[in-house]
């Protein structure tokens, strides 16, 4: 006797698509929107909002930091359009031993540092769009910090 549904836990939603749309539906009741979130897009745009609610602040710049370490390049774009005027005025944002210009800068930095090429083009491209990517190459954007005894 040949089974459907796979055993493998990492199979769980593909499980779950093999069931009657019935009973997705009521077993769909009964999970919390801050799971359904990162399902699938469209659940994403409507329910993102709920994601600062479950975050501590504190742990903001935690979870963006995850979204560019994982190269999610849709929640990045997400959260630049919704924060882009505030990250632009963080001016001289302190990482490490370096000072980066504006947070923007920081996070693309951060982006190339972690190996995260789709965050960088969004971020790239947003620059662009914003008419600050011209001669981008030519501005020291870092200073580093050296610190004497």
């Amino acid at each position: 006797m040949t089974t459907v549904f796979s055993k493998n836990p990492l199979d769980f939603f593909k499980n779950i698509n093999k069931l009657p749309e019935a009973l997705v539906n009521e077993i769909e009741l009964y999970v919390p929107n801050i799971t359904k979130i990162f399902l699938n897009k469209t659940t994403y745009l409507k329910n993102h909002l709920i994601i600062k609610s479950h975050i501590n602040p504190k742990n903001i710049e935690l979870y963006i930091q995850t979204m560019i370490r994982q190269d999610n390049d849709f929640v990045i774009k997400q959260l630049l359009l919704e924060n882009y005027n505030r990250w632009l005025l963080m001016k001289n944002y302190y990482y490490k031993t370096g000072i980066h210009s504006n947070y923007i800068v920081y996070l693309h930095a951060y982006a190339i540092d972690h190996q995260s090429p789709k965050c960088k083009k969004v971020i790239e491209l947003f620059f662009q769009e914003q008419g600050f990517y011209k001669n981008q190459h030519k501005k020291n954007n870092i200073r580093y910090i050296k610190w004497t005894t």
